[in-house]
């Protein structure tokens, strides 16, 4: 399993302890619902109530009355063959409000595939969830351009420029508060790239965009920005990604300041949607 997969799930589990201590409100049997329908990882389509268990340290009865129900609501489908539960439909169709909500991932469609064969690689929408950058779009210039990014592939949120974007556009307050659970979730990632962080806050100030190495491309490279204003409540980063052999100090600058202009036309197009 995916060691950054494993430990959100452990954490999450672990943080669902601690909510259900303290916190009366809490329903603690819904969130071990989700945690399970969270234990799917980029390349796995079955898993059993074994591997559930495994993941998130539950009982098997537990788990089996989780999967059971999940399965009864359409979030999970079981797979007898296989013996084990693949995502249901449900899901799908869970995520689709959020996605066609965010409408200005029509108008920046467009502008994200020009974005991705201007610098012969990968351009990217995410916003924040937790302590994790997820992708709400995303556009490539041909298959062998760099990492195969999909809607819902996420990146620990200390571990790239998509993340160090969000961070340097977030008020003191939120960027704090993200960052203590980032330690606690990823406490190596975060030590390796506090330096990063700080330089990025830098980068943003002084150039509008920031950099870092590609957490998803051995030798790539992300280059991100912020959008100056939330679209519907949603700080959305705009990145691309470039391969080891296109990194050159003109092709960054070229990325960055090519993703300035995107963000700039899309700001004003969506000004006064927070």
């Amino acid at each position: 399993m995916d060691g950054t997969r494993q430990l959100r799930t452990r954490a999450g589990s672990a943080r669902n302890r601690a909510c259900d201590a303290v916190d009366k409100r809490y329903a603690n049997t819904l969130s071990r619902g989700l945690d399970i329908l969270a234990c799917f990882q980029s390349g796995e389509t079955i898993l059993a109530n074994k591997d559930f268990a495994a993941r998130l340290n539950l009982d098997k009865s537990t788990v089996s009355r989780l999967t059971y129900t999940l399965a009864e609501l359409g979030y999970l489908r079981q797979s007898r063959a296989r013996g084990g539960y693949q995502l249901g439909a449900a899901v799908v169709s869970m995520c689709y409000p959020l996605l066609s909500g965010l409408n200005i991932r029509q108008f920046a469609r467009s502008r994200l595939q020009q974005l991705a064969n201007d610098v012969r690689g990968v351009a990217t929408m995410s916003i924040r969830d937790h302590t994790a950058m997820v992708y709400i779009d995303t556009a490539r210039f041909r298959c062998d351009a760099g990492p195969a990014l999909d809607i819902g592939t996420s990146v620990p949120l200390v571990a790239g420029a998509d993340g160090y974007a969000w961070l340097a556009q977030a008020r003191k307050s939120d960027r704090e508060a993200v960052l203590n659970h980032c330690r606690i979730r990823y406490p190596a990632l975060a030590m390796e790239h506090a330096k990063s962080l700080r330089q990025a806050e830098l980068d943003i100030a002084n150039l509008g965009y920031c950099k870092s190495r590609c957490y998803l491309a051995d030798g790539g490279m992300t280059i991100s920005v912020p959008m100056p204003r939330p679209v519907h409540g949603e700080t959305i980063v705009f990145s691309v990604g470039i391969k080891a052999e296109r990194k050159s100090a003109e092709a960054v600058e070229f990325a960055g300041i090519s993703l300035l202009r995107v963000v700039n036309e899309v700001d004003s197009r969506f000004m006064g949607l927070s």
